[in-house]
């Protein structure tokens, strides 16, 4: 949780940031939709900023990813930590079926994007890795459907949007960036969240914070 306000707070202070302000906030590859998107939104921008600006401080997908996926369960933590109780009630049928309507459609919009995302591509190779994520989306959502509570609900979305982009984002990752990233505030709001590769078992930081 402490991450979640560490990053508000920057986002507060360089709001000005043209790197925030270019942001597309929550905008998920092939137009997917994944529930607790507003609760994502600040993990949302770093993210953005941090595909955008990647290729100037050194940062790469799979850091920018693993950041973003961290933040989005601290954020979870931070805005659901009083909803853990059973989301079961004497309702029980209509949640279930609103849940399985959910999941039917997640799962569509996965299937649909896959077919974008290759339709295109000519490398086997290529095919066969999207097709594995998309096994593990799959599996995911359905891990989604049976969360106990709103807080595991939250976390489990966000693996989806995290295996989503880490899918899907290797169209999108800048590694010609734009002039703006040159901007002082790019790093001092992006490179505190980020793990390095040298430290793999390095605790995402926030500043003083850490998970």
């Amino acid at each position: 949780m402490a991450v979640a306000v560490a990053l508000v707070s920057l986002l507060t202070r360089f709001q000005n940031c043209t790197v925030i302000q270019d942001s597309d906030r929550c905008s998920i590859p092939f137009g997917f939709h994944v529930p607790f998107k507003d609760e994502f939104t600040p993990a949302c921008l770093h993210h953005d900023a941090c595909y955008g600006c990647g290729g100037s401080y050194g940062w790469t997908q799979t850091q920018c990813d693993t950041a973003f996926r961290k933040l989005m369960h601290s954020f979870c933590i931070k805005d659901l930590k009083e909803s853990r109780r059973g989301r079961r009630n004497k309702r029980f049928i209509s949640n279930f079926l609103r849940q399985w309507k959910k999941m039917v459609e997640l799962k569509k919009n996965i299937l649909e994007g896959w077919r974008r995302a290759t339709n295109k591509i000519t490398s086997s190779g290529e095919i066969k890795r999207v097709q594995s994520a998309l096994r593990e989306m799959m599996s995911l959502i359905s891990k989604w459907f049976f969360a106990s509570n709103r807080l595991d609900e939250c976390k489990k979305s966000a693996d989806i949007f995290h295996k989503v982009v880490e899918t899907f984002g290797v169209y999108s990752f800048r590694y010609t960036n734009k002039t703006h990233c040159a901007e002082r505030c790019v790093k001092k709001l992006i490179e505190p969240f980020i793990v390095q590769p040298n430290n793999a078992k390095q605790k995402l930081t926030g500043g003083k914070h850490a998970i």
